[in-house]
């Protein structure tokens, strides 16, 4: 015995310790053994787990040929490769693909342009429209910047903040413009009416996914939009309802707008199958005004006001059944409160 086993006996012998042919239990083992499987324990925590990322090869250098007006069928002169000409026009390697020298042109201290843009999407996330209402153009076509001063600042914040996105969009969410009411004034309506100088929070739709958390979170359900399948060919039928994007092409900014399928979709798909789970979960049998001050924390985290609390009891009629409780979680599911932010 040399204490050395092949790779095939490795196999075998770990196959017969998973079919309990091999007594594996530690209480039953004797006790030099048990040493030694403690000690092979402590070897195998200290080795280090490898660490895989993926990564490209270097190839032969391609430039690409200047395509008339876009068209493939007529190409010009090729382009030597480099960074865009207005941040340095000077040709990458000849030697290599020229990725390395993209990636620290694209992070580099003297291009403002990628952190402006990546600031820009995070406003228009939490805001609904970014400082630069075109989020894929800032070129010459594109629009210009509401507020370039604070564009910068945000800019600037990034960069000091070692590109921490967390960061960015807690100084977004805390700042005095988040905060704002959403209940426009006269002056304001007369100055600013669609808020361009951000005199009033706009009300704003959730994005496709997070309709869909909030909903399954409501009905008690850990179920996200993330952990969903994408299949390019058949998208999720109550996403798509909701703007979701087609996975085809990069899309930073989303339309939002208003059709029957979203309401359809709340009131004979996922909202309705949630409300039957909803409703197993509320004891109905106790007091009314309790259950329904219950169910206005778990849906909207407010307190039901006085007219929340007669139009329901209205709508639930005297001695409601269980039938009559679905009917109002169901209507509580189709509400703009649950989807929309104020």
């Amino acid at each position: 015995m040399d204490d050395i086993i092949s790779d095939d006996e490795a196999e075998f012998l770990g196959q017969m310790l998973q079919g309990n042919v091999l007594n594996h239990n530690m209480k039953q083992l004797p006790e030099n053994v048990v040493a030694l499987v403690q000690q092979y324990r402590r070897l195998e925590n200290d080795i280090p787990a490898p660490t895989r990322a993926p990564g490209v090869y270097e190839s032969d250098p391609v430039d690409a040929p200047f395509l008339n007006r876009g068209d493939h069928q007529s190409e010009g002169k090729a382009v030597p490769r480099q960074f865009l000409e207005m941040f340095g026009n000077k040709p990458y390697s000849r030697t290599n693909s020229g990725r390395l020298e993209l990636a620290q042109d694209i992070v580099a201290d003297n291009n403002p342009l990628t952190r402006r843009v990546l600031v820009n999407r995070l406003w228009n996330y939490v805001f609904g429209a970014g400082l630069v209402a075109t989020t894929d153009n800032f070129g010459r076509m594109g629009g210009q910047p509401s507020h370039p001063e604070l564009l910068d600042f945000l800019a600037s914040d990034f960069k000091k903040n070692g590109w921490s996105l967390k960061k960015s969009l807690k100084l977004m969410v805390t700042s005095r413009a988040f905060k704002l009411s959403s209940q426009i004034t006269a002056a304001a309506r007369e100055v600013d009416p669609v808020n361009k100088y951000l005199s009033f929070y706009t009300p704003r739709r959730l994005d496709a996914e997070s309709i869909y958390d909030s909903l399954h979170f409501v009905a008690g359900q850990k179920k996200r939009a993330i952990y969903e399948s994408v299949i390019r060919n058949r998208l999720h039928p109550f996403l798509t309802a909701f703007n979701y994007p087609v996975p085809l092409s990069t899309v930073s900014r989303r339309p939002s707008n208003n059709v029957p399928a979203q309401a359809l979709s709340l009131m004979n798909g996922l909202a309705e199958d949630l409300s039957g789970n909803l409703l197993s979960r509320v004891n109905v049998k106790r007091d009314v005004d309790v259950v329904l001050r219950e169910l206005f924390l778990r849906f909207y985290a407010r307190e039901i006001t006085a007219s929340d609390r007669t139009l329901c009891q209205k709508f639930l009629g005297e001695n409601p059944d269980a039938e009559d409780w679905r009917r109002l979680i169901a209507t509580l599911f189709n509400s703009k409160e649950l989807i929309y932010v104020y």
